[in-house]
C-alpha cells in the first residue's frame, strides 16, 4: 500500500486505512485530487463477489477510492481473492 496516501479524515477507513468513501467528504477530497490529477485516482470494485483495483474513477460496482501519493503507474485492473 506503498502507492496509496491513508485516509486523513477516518483512522479506521477500510483497506487497512486507505480506503475514501462514495460520499461526503472523503469523496470531495478524491474529486478534488481528481479534478487536478485523474491519474492519482483508483476504484475499489466488487465484481461478483471478488474486490478488485481499476485505476481511475468507476460508478458501477464500486465500493469506494484510492488515491495514490503520487501519479499512479500504469497498471492492469487486478483482483484480490
Amino acid at each position: 500500500m506503498k502507492l496509496f496516501r491513508k485516509n486523513h479524515l477516518d483512522k479506521n477507513a477500510a483497506f487497512d486505512g486507505h480506503m475514501f468513501e462514495t460520499f461526503g467528504p472523503e469523496y470531495k477530497t478524491v474529486e478534488r485530487i481528481a479534478k487536478k490529477d485523474p491519474k492519482r485516482i483508483a476504484t475499489l470494485l466488487d465484481c461478483d463477489g471478488a474486490i478488485w483495483i481499476a485505476r481511475g474513477r468507476h460508478w458501477v460496482n464500486r465500493l469506494g477510492y484510492l488515491i495514490g501519493k503520487q501519479k499512479l503507474p500504469p497498471f492492469d485492473d487486478f483482483k484480490f481473492g
